[in-house]
Protein backbone atom coordinates (compact mmCIF):
# COMPACT_ATOMS: atom_id res chain seq x y z
CA UNK A 1 0.00 0.00 0.00
CA UNK A 2 1.21 3.36 0.66
CA UNK A 3 2.97 5.72 3.32
CA UNK A 4 0.71 9.61 3.33
CA UNK A 5 2.72 12.69 4.61
CA UNK A 6 0.64 15.31 6.19
CA UNK A 7 1.77 18.55 7.71
CA UNK A 8 -0.43 20.80 10.36
CA UNK A 9 -0.31 23.43 12.74
CA UNK A 10 -1.17 21.91 15.37
CA UNK A 11 0.82 19.37 17.38
CA UNK A 12 -2.13 16.69 18.03
CA UNK A 13 -2.66 15.90 14.23
CA UNK A 14 -1.87 12.62 15.05
CA UNK A 15 -4.57 11.72 17.68
CA UNK A 16 -6.86 13.77 15.26
CA UNK A 17 -6.37 12.22 12.71
CA UNK A 18 -6.59 8.61 14.59
CA UNK A 19 -10.35 9.94 15.97
CA UNK A 20 -11.30 10.63 12.12
CA UNK A 21 -10.65 7.60 10.90
CA UNK A 22 -12.01 5.64 13.51
CA UNK A 23 -15.30 7.33 12.92
CA UNK A 24 -14.89 7.40 8.92
CA UNK A 25 -15.16 3.85 9.29
CA UNK A 26 -17.87 3.23 11.71
CA UNK A 27 -19.68 5.18 10.20
CA UNK A 28 -19.98 3.19 6.97
CA UNK A 29 -20.48 0.01 9.32
CA UNK A 30 -17.16 -1.69 9.38
CA UNK A 31 -16.21 -4.04 12.09
CA UNK A 32 -13.35 -1.94 13.92
CA UNK A 33 -10.46 -2.31 16.39
CA UNK A 34 -7.88 0.26 17.41
CA UNK A 35 -4.85 0.57 20.12
CA UNK A 36 -2.53 3.42 20.85
CA UNK A 37 1.41 2.66 21.92
CA UNK A 38 4.15 5.12 22.19
CA UNK A 39 2.28 7.42 20.03
CA UNK A 40 1.37 5.35 17.59
CA UNK A 41 -1.76 4.90 16.61
CA UNK A 42 -3.11 1.88 14.90
CA UNK A 43 -6.61 0.75 13.25
CA UNK A 44 -8.28 -1.92 11.76
CA UNK A 45 -11.32 -2.65 9.95
CA UNK A 46 -13.02 -5.50 8.51
CA UNK A 47 -15.81 -5.47 5.71
CA UNK A 48 -19.09 -6.93 6.62
CA UNK A 49 -21.50 -8.52 4.15
CA UNK A 50 -20.73 -9.46 0.76
CA UNK A 51 -17.44 -7.82 0.27
CA UNK A 52 -16.24 -9.79 3.64
CA UNK A 53 -17.55 -12.68 1.71
CA UNK A 54 -15.64 -12.09 -1.59
CA UNK A 55 -12.50 -10.92 -0.19
CA UNK A 56 -12.18 -13.27 2.73
CA UNK A 57 -13.31 -13.51 6.07
CA UNK A 58 -10.09 -12.57 7.82
CA UNK A 59 -9.10 -9.86 5.56
CA UNK A 60 -8.60 -6.45 7.09
CA UNK A 61 -7.54 -2.71 5.90
CA UNK A 62 -5.19 -1.74 8.51
CA UNK A 63 -3.88 1.73 9.35
CA UNK A 64 -1.01 2.55 10.78
CA UNK A 65 -0.85 6.65 12.41
CA UNK A 66 2.85 7.87 13.73
CA UNK A 67 5.01 10.96 13.65
CA UNK A 68 7.97 11.09 11.00
CA UNK A 69 11.05 10.10 12.10
CA UNK A 70 12.58 12.76 9.71
CA UNK A 71 9.85 15.33 9.54
CA UNK A 72 10.77 18.33 6.70
CA UNK A 73 8.26 20.67 7.98
CA UNK A 74 6.91 21.18 11.78
CA UNK A 75 4.68 18.45 13.22
CA UNK A 76 4.66 16.20 10.25
CA UNK A 77 3.26 12.77 10.65
CA UNK A 78 2.68 9.56 8.29
CA UNK A 79 -0.80 7.86 7.33
CA UNK A 80 0.56 4.08 6.63
CA UNK A 81 -1.88 2.21 5.02
CA UNK A 82 -2.05 -2.11 4.32
CA UNK A 83 -4.17 -5.10 4.00
CA UNK A 84 -3.85 -8.32 5.95
CA UNK A 85 -5.32 -10.51 8.45
CA UNK A 86 -7.68 -9.69 10.92
CA UNK A 87 -5.42 -9.44 14.38
CA UNK A 88 -7.08 -10.53 17.29
CA UNK A 89 -6.32 -8.74 20.41
CA UNK A 90 -4.77 -6.05 18.29
CA UNK A 91 -3.83 -3.89 21.96
CA UNK A 92 -1.68 -7.26 22.95
CA UNK A 93 -0.60 -8.02 19.45
CA UNK A 94 0.92 -4.40 19.44
CA UNK A 95 2.81 -2.74 16.81
CA UNK A 96 4.24 -6.06 15.18
CA UNK A 97 0.80 -7.34 13.97
CA UNK A 98 0.21 -4.02 11.53
CA UNK A 99 3.71 -3.89 10.61
CA UNK A 100 3.35 -4.61 6.10
CA UNK A 101 4.01 -7.48 4.94
CA UNK A 102 3.84 -8.92 7.85
CA UNK A 103 0.52 -10.94 7.01
CA UNK A 104 0.65 -10.83 3.40
CA UNK A 105 -2.94 -12.12 2.44
CA UNK A 106 -4.36 -10.16 -0.10
CA UNK A 107 -6.74 -12.43 -2.34
CA UNK A 108 -5.97 -10.67 -5.86
CA UNK A 109 -6.83 -8.16 -7.91
CA UNK A 110 -10.50 -7.44 -6.49
CA UNK A 111 -8.67 -6.97 -2.95
CA UNK A 112 -6.45 -4.71 -3.77
CA UNK A 113 -8.67 -2.73 -5.53
CA UNK A 114 -11.21 -2.59 -2.93
CA UNK A 115 -8.04 -1.21 -0.69
CA UNK A 116 -7.38 1.49 -3.11
CA UNK A 117 -10.66 2.77 -2.89
CA UNK A 118 -10.68 2.91 1.09
CA UNK A 119 -7.21 4.60 1.15
CA UNK A 120 -8.11 7.17 -1.82
CA UNK A 121 -11.41 7.87 0.13
CA UNK A 122 -9.41 7.74 3.43
CA UNK A 123 -6.69 10.10 2.48
CA UNK A 124 -9.82 12.82 1.28
CA UNK A 125 -11.03 12.19 4.29
CA UNK A 126 -7.88 13.43 6.21
CA UNK A 127 -7.78 16.56 4.04
CA UNK A 128 -11.11 18.16 3.85
CA UNK A 129 -12.15 17.15 7.49
CA UNK A 130 -9.30 17.88 9.48
CA UNK A 131 -7.83 20.37 6.67
CA UNK A 132 -4.46 19.11 6.70
CA UNK A 133 -2.09 19.10 3.61
CA UNK A 134 -0.66 16.06 1.98
CA UNK A 135 2.91 16.61 1.64
CA UNK A 136 4.19 13.15 -0.32
CA UNK A 137 2.97 9.99 -1.13
CA UNK A 138 5.06 6.84 -0.94
CA UNK A 139 4.17 3.91 -2.51
CA UNK A 140 5.14 0.53 0.48
CA UNK A 141 6.74 -2.74 -0.49
CA UNK A 142 4.08 -4.83 -2.00
CA UNK A 143 2.92 -6.99 0.78
CA UNK A 144 1.72 -9.53 -1.98
CA UNK A 145 5.29 -11.36 -2.66
CA UNK A 146 8.12 -9.67 -1.65
CA UNK A 147 9.63 -11.63 -4.95
CA UNK A 148 7.24 -10.49 -6.95
CA UNK A 149 4.19 -11.80 -8.54
CA UNK A 150 4.85 -15.92 -9.41
CA UNK A 151 2.25 -16.90 -12.29
CA UNK A 152 0.13 -19.33 -11.32
CA UNK A 153 0.28 -22.53 -13.53
CA UNK A 154 -2.56 -22.72 -15.98
CA UNK A 155 -5.92 -25.11 -15.07
CA UNK A 156 -5.14 -27.20 -18.42
CA UNK A 157 -1.72 -27.89 -17.48
CA UNK A 158 -2.38 -28.74 -14.01
CA UNK A 159 -5.37 -31.27 -14.73
CA UNK A 160 -3.64 -32.91 -17.46
CA UNK A 161 -0.39 -33.57 -14.68
CA UNK A 162 -2.96 -35.19 -12.19
CA UNK A 163 -4.73 -36.80 -14.86
CA UNK A 164 -1.80 -38.45 -15.97
CA UNK A 165 -1.05 -39.60 -12.30
CA UNK A 166 -4.29 -40.91 -11.84
CA UNK A 167 -3.81 -43.64 -15.02
CA UNK A 168 -0.60 -44.91 -13.83
CA UNK A 169 -1.48 -45.54 -10.44
CA UNK A 170 -4.79 -47.17 -12.35
CA UNK A 171 -2.41 -48.98 -14.08
CA UNK A 172 -0.23 -49.83 -11.09
CA UNK A 173 -3.31 -51.51 -9.30
CA UNK A 174 -3.17 -48.50 -6.69
CA UNK A 175 -6.57 -47.64 -7.64
CA UNK A 176 -9.53 -49.30 -8.90
CA UNK A 177 -11.70 -48.65 -11.95
CA UNK A 178 -14.21 -47.47 -9.84
CA UNK A 179 -11.66 -45.48 -7.78
CA UNK A 180 -10.53 -43.98 -10.68
CA UNK A 181 -13.63 -42.59 -12.70
CA UNK A 182 -14.82 -41.34 -9.07
CA UNK A 183 -11.36 -39.30 -8.59
CA UNK A 184 -11.04 -38.48 -12.44
CA UNK A 185 -14.98 -36.67 -12.22
CA UNK A 186 -13.71 -34.64 -9.17
CA UNK A 187 -10.60 -33.63 -10.90
CA UNK A 188 -12.70 -32.63 -14.18
CA UNK A 189 -15.15 -30.61 -11.46
CA UNK A 190 -12.01 -28.59 -10.01
CA UNK A 191 -10.74 -28.01 -13.48
CA UNK A 192 -14.07 -26.39 -14.42
CA UNK A 193 -14.34 -24.30 -11.39
CA UNK A 194 -10.63 -23.05 -12.05
CA UNK A 195 -11.37 -22.19 -15.46
CA UNK A 196 -14.39 -20.08 -13.72
CA UNK A 197 -12.26 -18.69 -11.26
CA UNK A 198 -9.46 -17.00 -13.92
CA UNK A 199 -12.44 -15.88 -15.96
CA UNK A 200 -14.13 -14.02 -12.63
CA UNK A 201 -10.45 -12.90 -12.41
CA UNK A 202 -9.64 -11.24 -15.71
CA UNK A 203 -13.31 -9.35 -15.06
CA UNK A 204 -11.52 -7.98 -11.86
CA UNK A 205 -8.63 -6.91 -13.31
CA UNK A 206 -10.99 -4.82 -15.84
CA UNK A 207 -12.95 -3.30 -13.41
CA UNK A 208 -9.95 -2.69 -11.24
CA UNK A 209 -8.29 -0.51 -14.34
CA UNK A 210 -10.90 0.82 -15.01
CA UNK A 211 -11.03 2.40 -11.53
CA UNK A 212 -7.18 3.27 -11.54
CA UNK A 213 -7.99 5.31 -14.66
CA UNK A 214 -10.95 7.13 -13.16
CA UNK A 215 -13.87 5.35 -15.52
CA UNK A 216 -15.39 3.89 -12.29
CA UNK A 217 -15.61 6.20 -9.27
CA UNK A 218 -15.28 4.27 -5.71
CA UNK A 219 -19.01 3.34 -5.51
CA UNK A 220 -19.34 2.07 -9.27
CA UNK A 221 -16.26 -0.05 -8.68
CA UNK A 222 -17.91 -1.78 -5.27
CA UNK A 223 -21.24 -2.11 -7.16
CA UNK A 224 -19.62 -3.61 -9.97
CA UNK A 225 -17.45 -5.77 -8.18
CA UNK A 226 -20.61 -6.79 -5.90
CA UNK A 227 -22.20 -7.60 -9.38
CA UNK A 228 -18.99 -10.31 -10.58
CA UNK A 229 -19.93 -11.87 -7.25
CA UNK A 230 -23.25 -12.44 -7.49
CA UNK A 231 -23.16 -13.82 -11.04
CA UNK A 232 -20.48 -16.24 -9.83
CA UNK A 233 -22.52 -17.82 -7.10
CA UNK A 234 -25.32 -17.83 -9.59
CA UNK A 235 -23.15 -19.91 -11.70
CA UNK A 236 -22.13 -22.20 -8.84
CA UNK A 237 -25.75 -22.96 -7.43
CA UNK A 238 -26.69 -23.81 -11.53
CA UNK A 239 -23.08 -26.07 -11.39
CA UNK A 240 -24.45 -27.53 -8.91
CA UNK A 241 -27.80 -28.17 -9.37
CA UNK A 242 -26.44 -29.69 -13.14
CA UNK A 243 -24.11 -31.99 -11.14
CA UNK A 244 -27.31 -33.26 -8.78
CA UNK A 245 -29.43 -33.67 -11.72
CA UNK A 246 -26.39 -35.69 -13.86
CA UNK A 247 -25.92 -37.88 -10.46
CA UNK A 248 -29.83 -38.57 -10.39
CA UNK A 249 -30.29 -39.66 -13.85
CA UNK A 250 -27.64 -41.92 -13.85
CA UNK A 251 -29.13 -43.72 -10.25
CA UNK A 252 -32.52 -43.79 -12.26
CA UNK A 253 -30.96 -45.03 -14.99
CA UNK A 254 -29.24 -47.77 -13.37
CA UNK A 255 -32.90 -48.64 -11.26
CA UNK A 256 -34.31 -49.30 -14.84
CA UNK A 257 -32.05 -51.38 -15.88
CA UNK A 258 -31.61 -53.49 -12.82
CA UNK A 259 -35.66 -53.55 -13.57
CA UNK A 260 -37.18 -51.36 -10.18
CA UNK A 261 -38.36 -49.23 -11.88
CA UNK A 262 -40.67 -49.29 -14.91
CA UNK A 263 -39.94 -47.39 -18.23
CA UNK A 264 -43.08 -45.30 -17.14
CA UNK A 265 -41.72 -44.79 -13.56
CA UNK A 266 -38.27 -43.57 -14.91
CA UNK A 267 -39.64 -41.28 -17.57
CA UNK A 268 -41.85 -39.31 -14.85
CA UNK A 269 -38.98 -38.96 -12.77
CA UNK A 270 -36.98 -37.82 -15.10
CA UNK A 271 -39.80 -35.26 -16.20
CA UNK A 272 -39.76 -34.18 -12.13
CA UNK A 273 -36.10 -32.96 -12.02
Amino acid sequence: MARNYFSSPNSEATASAYRSILLWFKERQYHVDSTEADGVYLIQAAKSGTLRTLFGANLAFKVKIYDSEAPSTPNEFIVETSTGKWVQNLAGAGITSMVLGGFPIITGVASAGWALVLENQLIDRIKNTLELTCIKREEAPSARNPQGDIQPQTSDRTSQERLQKLEKALEAGILTEEEFQMKKAALESEADEEVMEAAIQKKLEQLHEAFSNGILDANEYEAKVQEVEAAAKKQLEQEQYEKEKAEKIAKFTEALENGILTEEEYKQKIANL
